[in-house]
């Protein structure tokens, strides 16, 4: 008998060890991620202000291009991916006239099966959010319309402040509000869309644009940039040039191993004195990447490698 108790002792005693150990094994995991995840988010802020820098840049052959290219390099042991994206390359929701948000709305929503109907309903949602009376428009939602669906809130009848402002549009889903979020902005303050910094999801949204010309003159644009020289037209359309000040939309990916996780962060910035500061931050958070955007995933060869030496 007292062998046997012996023996249940120590069992109990061992299963005791092996849990406590588990745990312990468990809790330096989360600890480990959480000093990981704030390691590679405080790198992620330092690439975003290393892009404010070469946004900075005097010398246009040094100054960072802000047509989405992705700048890498090494910082504190880490490496960092650094895409600049022109605010003015997009479609601003408080400027767009009813032709150029109907080809963005349908461009995005036809391949998720919506009709043309409901694009139009979508459209006019839109214009009756941020016009300032309470009129809808034909197939549009006032008030009225919002308390109809059982919402509590109504349009803003203002213009959108943030681009995550059109989730709260009546009619608007989740999934065609990610697939216009490369495509809108609410900074640009300007109808005309500048090509010479617009992404391929924007030009693909403009009147007889096809997948080859976009990316026919992507490339172009690209060759000229390298050369020093302005972009070329895009359909007979004038291209534009590069604006100074911004608002510009920073990405950063920061990483210490290929095995770890990157820290992300994303940013909207302006150049030009701003209460005594050189720039202003009109948004700051973590970065709206889907898998395929994902910074590490670009193609070495498409990105710009700061910590190799030009000859």
């Amino acid at each position: 008998m007292a062998l046997v108790l012996v023996l249940w002792v120590l069992t109990i005693l061992t299963v005791m060890a092996g849990s406590f150990a588990l745990e312990m094994r468990r809790e330096a995991s989360v600890i480990a991620t959480i000093k990981n995840l704030a390691q590679t988010t405080a790198l992620a802020e330092a690439g975003i202000y290393r892009a404010v820098l070469g946004l900075m840049q005097k010398d246009s052959q040094q100054r960072w291009r802000a047509d989405g290219t992705v700048y890498q390099f090494l910082f504190a042991n880490a490496q960092l991916r650094v895409r600049v994206v022109d605010e003015s390359g997009r479609v601003d929701l408080n400027r767009s006239d009813e032709p150029q948000l109907l080809q963005v709305l349908t461009q995005a929503a036809t391949p998720l099966g919506w009709s043309d109907q409901q694009i139009t309903a979508l459209a006019d949602a839109i214009f009756d959010w941020r016009d300032e009376d309470s009129e809808p428009r034909p197939n549009g939602a006032e008030l009225e319309a919002y308390q109809k669906a059982g919402l509590r809130y109504g349009p803003r009848n203002g213009s959108f402040n943030t681009v995550e402002e059109l989730q709260w549009v009546l009619g608007m889903s989740n999934e065609l509000y990610q697939a216009l979020l490369p495509v809108v902005t609410v900074y640009s303050g300007q109808q005309r869309i500048n090509l010479a910094v617009a992404p391929r999801e924007v030009l693909l949204t403009l009147p007889d644009a096809t997948p080859q010309a976009v990316e026919q003159f992507l490339l172009l644009r690209q060759q000229n940039a390298e050369a020093g020289l302005p972009p070329p037209d895009f359909l007979g359309r004038p291209a534009g040039g590069q604006t100074g000040n911004g608002p510009f939309r920073v990405f950063c990916e920061a990483r210490l191993s290929e095995d770890d996780p990157p820290g992300r962060l994303e940013a909207v910035i302006r150049l030009g004195r701003y209460h005594d500061l050189p720039l202003q931050v009109l948004e700051w958070g973590e970065a709206r990447l889907s898998r395929d955007d994902a910074l590490f995933a670009v193609d070495n060869e498409q990105v710009i490698d700061l910590t190799t030496p030009k000859r």
